[in-house]
């Protein structure tokens, strides 16, 4: 039974660092948490940009056409639109439609208004 508990505790105090962790990088974030937050913004935007692409490209009658590729062509040019989304809206060269810069920004005042508010929580203990 000793080795059970002995064990037991090893995994509570295991959890307990790893929560802590998580909440030292929540509360306080670094300048990379800056630039993930940033980059999951832009990425956010890109799936959106792909969506409104694959929307736009299902009102493109290509059956009826000559140049039609069927089925293969279908699944291509998911793939395509994906990419053309990415290189629209990630990394330096991706300049996007100002919806990563705006769902940065409100993230950002959430992180800092979080970050203040346990601070204040902190000193009030």
């Amino acid at each position: 039974m000793n080795s059970i508990d002995a064990k037991l505790q090893t995994q509570i105090l295991a959890g307990q660092n790893q929560l802590q962790r998580l909440q030292q990088q929540y509360l306080h974030p670094t300048s990379s948490d800056a630039k993930k937050l940033k980059k999951a913004a832009q990425e956010f935007e890109a799936v959106f940009v792909h969506q409104m692409l694959e929307a736009m490209d299902k009102t493109i009658d290509r059956e009826n056409s000559i140049l039609s590729g069927g089925s293969s062509e279908q699944y291509w040019r998911s793939m395509l639109n994906e990419e053309i989304a990415k290189s629209m809206c990630v990394g330096e060269t991706g300049r996007g439609f100002g919806l990563a810069e705006a769902i940065y920004k409100q993230l950002a005042k959430q992180v800092a208004s979080d970050d203040s508010s346990a601070n204040g929580a902190s000193e009030v203990k």
